[in-house]
């Protein structure tokens, strides 16, 4: 997922996690960014009455949006 930068930075800075200056793409690699939006996905999805089988079993942050013009770049640059 793609996450809103600004919603992002406030999110870390209130965890303490990070600066709310720290940039996305440093952010999308942190494994504790990750972890901890993971969590709060989940917090939500049990609030909202989520069965275990509905919740989400992992979460993977991008700073990239997802083009399928994104994808064919990505193929064109893994070699066989």
């Amino acid at each position: 997922m793609v996450p809103a930068e600004a919603a992002l930075s406030k999110f870390v800075a209130n965890k303490g996690i990070a600066p709310a200056d720290t940039s996305l793409e440093s952010l999308v690699e942190n494994k504790a960014v990750v972890d901890a939006v993971h969590s709060e996905l989940l917090s939500v999805g049990k609030r909202a009455g989520l069965s275990n089988i509905e919740m989400l079993q992992g979460v993977v942050l991008s700073a990239e949006e997802w083009t399928p013009e994104s994808v064919y770049s990505l193929a064109d640059s893994i070699s066989p």
